[in-house]
This record gives structure tokens, C-alpha cells and sequence, in this order.
């Protein structure tokens, strides 16, 4: 309890169309360069991993807008939905750390399975 101690400081940051695309064009680049498949949940990639989960989430919620908050390895969301007349409405949406380390654990399956049910699996017809 002193003074002297460091302060705590939030940080905002706003990232125009450009930015993304630039971002995931660099990302992009280097898919299929990994060492490994299976995450390192403890390790320094623990946000990329999480983030590549809440990505796919977005995506398939079909975000319009979004309002992200992250603290302590869990994450809020604000996000308007979007539908085929136009906006559903605002949504909250919370990941709590241990749901995000357990959907990293369960994404190299996922990255197996078929895409679609049905989808063609490479195996011949019986």
C-alpha cells in the first residue's frame, strides 16, 4: 500500500479497415509455419490462441460491431447481430479463461472433423 508502486492505465486502441486487413494478411502469411498443432495454453501464445477462438465465434455470429474487453486471460463482448432484415440487436457475451483453455484443447479435433455434416470425408463409397 505505497505510493510508490506502479499505477494500472487501460488502454484503448481503434484499428481502421486498413489495419485488419493488413493484420490478417501478415497472419495469414504464415499459416502451415507452426512447429506443432497442439496449442501451448501456458506459454506466450496463449493470446493468439484465444483470440483465433473468439475469432471463429464472431464469425460464425456474424458480427456487425463489436466492443471487446479483456482482463486477466478472460474476455467480454458487446456485439450487434447481424441479420437478414437488418441488426437483431446487442448481445453480452463473456469467456472465462478455463472455457477459453478448454475450447483451445478441443480446436486441433475440431481442424479434423469434416466442415459440414455430410461434407465428403475422402473415403470410398460402401
Amino acid at each position: 500500500d505505497s505510493d510508490t508502486m506502479g499505477t494500472l492505465a487501460k488502454r484503448t486502441y481503434e484499428l481502421v479497415d486498413d489495419q485488419v486487413a493488413q493484420l490478417m494478411d501478415e497472419r495469414t502469411a504464415q499459416r502451415g509455419t507452426a512447429v506443432s498443432d497442439a496449442p501451448h495454453v501456458e506459454f506466450a501464445n496463449y493470446y493468439e490462441q484465444a483470440l483465433r477462438i473468439i475469432g471463429a465465434w464472431v464469425d460464425r455470429e456474424k458480427v456487425r460491431d463489436l466492443f471487446f474487453f479483456e482482463q486477466e486471460g478472460s474476455f467480454v463482448m458487446r456485439t450487434l447481430q447481424a441479420g437478414s432484415g437488418g441488426s437483431i440487436g446487442h448481445r453480452l457475451a463473456e469467456f472465462t479463461r478455463e472455457e477459453i483453455v478448454a475450447m483451445i484443447d478441443a480446436a486441433p479435433q475440431q481442424r479434423a472433423a469434416p466442415a459440414m455434416p455430410g461434407a465428403p470425408t475422402g473415403e470410398a463409397p460402401k
